[in-house]
């Protein structure tokens, strides 16, 4: 199986989900949490100690696994570093709630570009997603 299908199957299938922001990322946390998913769920935002319930860490470096699934929703200036340093931990995927990117044109779309480049063999959903919904 190749890295990149894997990966896929970690971000449907998480065991730990990772909330990446702020406020954005609290409520898709907290709405995570209520629609069932049983799984460890973490914030990392570098000025909170919690995302609502749930522990917060100051950096990605800091998570205490490498999370299967993360929800990220920080400024797309800073979501290509954040993404990079998602796959080198060896993160399963991201969803990539972030906007700015291809929707306002030139700089945008190549700033895109880069984003699914850093990405390497993680499953990217987005950016400019609130995530999936399976209607089957």
């Amino acid at each position: 199986m190749s890295a990149t299908r894997h990966n896929l199957e970690r971000l449907l299938s998480p065991r730990h989900a990772a909330f990446i922001g702020g406020e954005d990322a609290m409520h898709a946390a907290v709405r995570c949490a209520e629609g069932g998913f049983s799984g460890e769920i973490w914030g990392v935002n570098p000025r909170r100690t919690t995302l609502g319930d749930f522990p917060c860490f100051r950096s990605v470096g800091d998570l205490p696994a490498p999370p299967d699934a993360v929800f990220l929703a920080v400024p797309s200036a800073t979501a290509v570093d954040v993404v990079a340093q998602l796959a080198a931990l060896g993160a399963g995927g991201v969803v990539c709630y972030t906007a700015g990117f291809r929707e306002l044109g030139g700089a945008g779309a190549e700033l895109e570009k880069v984003l699914a480049e850093v990405a390497g063999d993680l499953a990217l959903v987005g950016p400019n997603v609130f995530g999936l919904l399976n209607y089957v």
